[in-house]
């Protein structure tokens, strides 16, 4: 669940570091570490219930892990500009990752031959950046005067900082792991 949480959020704001809004970024600390721990808590939870009640429950719930890290991380954000969101994006951005994770589970888990573990990792990996795109795709920012940023507002230099930190956590636990 680490591991797999750990990734989803460290991918998940790669890919706000690379996003251009045309405006300042920053991010709120509080919200960016709820929304790491959100997915390694409910990754943990969805294998949980993978390896008690199958493969794609368990999925479905990892699912949920990724769209609710992502908007976790949403609410992070920081622009002087208000966020418009279009509700059926939002929805077919959940949908996709819960159903794909639900899928990938399901085969990573059957586990009978090699490419079901090599279609459950594809399929995990399509639910984290189709859930990520879609859900990024139903939010327009707004430039509006007055927003000011938090005065403990991490810059884009320290979030990728963090981030680094957080991928080498996850080759750190697989080297433990693989040990």
């Amino acid at each position: 669940g680490a591991v797999a949480g750990s990734g989803i959020w460290a991918t998940h704001f790669v890919a706000m570091l690379a996003y251009s809004a045309g405006m300042p970024i920053a991010f709120e600390p509080g919200l960016t570490v709820l929304s790491a721990a959100i997915a390694m808590s409910l990754c943990g939870v969805g294998f949980a219930v993978a390896l008690m009640a199958g493969g794609a429950v368990g999925g479905m719930i990892c699912g949920f892990a990724i769209a609710a890290m992502h908007y976790a991380g949403m609410a992070a954000v920081q622009l002087p500009a208000r966020g418009v969101w279009d509700f059926p994006y939002v929805s077919a951005s959940i949908l996709i990752g819960v159903s794909l994770s639900g899928l990938a589970l399901h085969f990573a888990f059957r586990g009978r031959m090699r490419r079901d573990y090599v279609l459950g990792a594809g399929l995990f990996a399509l639910a984290i950046v189709g859930m990520h795109f879609t859900g990024m795709a139903a939010v327009r920012f707004v430039p509006e005067a007055g927003h000011a940023f938090s005065p403990m507002a991490m810059d884009p230099f320290a979030l990728a900082i963090v981030v680094a930190a957080s991928a080498a956590l996850i080759v750190a636990q697989g080297l433990i792991v693989a040990l």
